[in-house]
């Protein structure tokens, strides 16, 4: 049964992962620091594509050769050999997917920054700024209920040590069976 939710569990990682992979790739050519390295999203899909289409069909591949000849093993049961070989399907749809939609997608949707986005740079930086002071505070809170806490503690084993001492002391109602 492990065997069997490990598998799905694989090859949505591997969907993920090309996609993403994919996507940052794109990403990461159309939004440069330096504007002279920038590309379009038309070109930074394409430069991409070249960059990490090989990677994308060594892995589809490889995990399409593990998982196609252990489904036919007779050892297989309960419907595990269908899961392999859906696995193995879905690992080259998805690596199709990744090497064609994933980057026209990436196309589509990744645009040079505006100007609106240095706006929400600038707050982003200017709150990163001004998180220190809500840092410090938060420590000093948590700092006085650990020292309240050690206090509450104490009062704890104060009241435990008094209560063994008392309870052994003091003659119990019942007699000793």
């Amino acid at each position: 049964m492990r065997d069997c939710m490990l598998q799905p569990l694989l090859a949505w990682w591997l969907r993920l992962d090309c996609y993403l992979l994919m996507w940052r790739s794109t990403e990461r050519r159309c939004f440069r620091e330096d504007s002279v390295s920038q590309l379009s999203s038309k070109a930074a899909a394409f430069k991409a594509m070249e960059e990490i289409s090989g990677p994308v069909v060594g892995i589809a591949l490889v995990l399409s050769a593990v998982f196609i000849p252990t489904a036919s093993f007779p050892v297989s049961t309960d419907g595990v050999s269908a899961i392999r070989v859906t696995i193995a399907i879905s690992v080259i749809l998805s690596a199709f997917n990744a090497l064609t939609l994933s980057p026209a997608l990436a196309a589509l949707l990744l645009r040079p920054r505006t100007r609106a986005e240095d706006f929400l740079k600038r707050l982003f930086d200017g709150l990163t700024a001004a998180l220190p002071v809500p840092q410090m505070l938060m420590f000093r809170a948590c700092g006085v209920l650990i020292r309240k806490s050690a206090f509450a503690l104490i009062l704890l084993v104060v009241f435990g040590v008094a209560a063994g001492f008392f309870g052994s002391r003091i003659p119990s109602s019942f007699p000793a069976g």
